[in-house]
């Protein structure tokens, strides 16, 4: 006699239950975690704006180091340092802190101090604009030809390249430095005078116009004159 087995039931296994107590440890946890979290983002921006501040403050030894640094040449590249660059090194300033010093200044020295170091940064690149001028040590490179022999060849990127640092030198400095190597040079005449000063001026200005008018006429006169004669001569001549 054959036994039927009993069908087979896809009965879930049942979990245990979770207690409270494991479910509150949980949620502790990640409380605790999130508050260590940002207890630790604090502390460090706390310590950005610490560092800032002390970036802020001004200090004479850091505004002259600056003005230093940027008046050197770039020791890997041999190229002229940007102020920008000097700004970007490890605890530098940023430029608007830079330029907020110099706007505080009430005497005015900051201010000139930068003018001088500029000048003598426009000097330093109007020296380099005609040093790369001069420079053809790569302009001519050796060039290998069909039959294996080496004939000199100009190096174009080369001259290129050189005529580019001009051009970028030369629009520089007549940007910043229009008045002394601009290709228009203004010259500004400043008068400091009193009010009665500057009115005697005026007078004597127009004192002067009127006798220049005045020998002008004469002038006029006396062309008109030797015209006339020029004119009674030929009459004569003729008649």
């Amino acid at each position: 006699m054959e036994v039927k087995k009993p069908p087979r039931t896809n009965k879930a296994k049942s979990k245990p239950p979770v207690t409270g107590k494991r479910t509150q440890s949980a949620k502790t946890k990640a409380a605790a975690t999130k508050k260590n979290s940002l207890e630790k983002g604090v502390e460090e921006v706390a310590r950005i704006i610490e560092e800032r501040k002390k970036q802020q403050r001004f200090s004479p030894e850091l505004f002259l180091t600056i003005l230093d640094e940027w008046l050197k040449v770039d020791e890997e590249t041999g190229e002229f340092r940007t102020l920008s660059d000097v700004l970007r090194l490890p605890g530098m300033p940023t430029r608007a802190t830079f330029y907020r010093w110099m706007a505080e200044d009430k005497s005015g020295l900051l201010y000139e101090l930068y003018n001088t170091a500029g000048q003598a940064h426009m000097d330093e690149m109007h020296d380099e604009r005609i040093r790369v001028a001069r420079d053809s040590s790569t302009d001519i490179v050796m060039k290998e030809t069909s039959d294996g022999k080496l004939i000199p060849d100009e190096n174009v990127k080369s001259v290129l390249r050189s005529q580019l640092i001009i051009k970028s030198i030369e629009w520089t400095l007549s940007r910043l430095g229009r008045n002394t190597y601009g290709n228009n040079i203004s010259v500004e005449t400043k008068v400091d005078a009193s009010p009665e000063a500057l009115e005697e001026l005026a007078k004597l200005g127009a004192e002067n116009r009127i006798q220049a008018a005045r020998k002008a006429q004469e002038h006029r006169m006396l062309i008109a004159q030797e015209v006339q004669n020029m004119e009674n001569s030929n009459e004569e001549i003729y008649n």
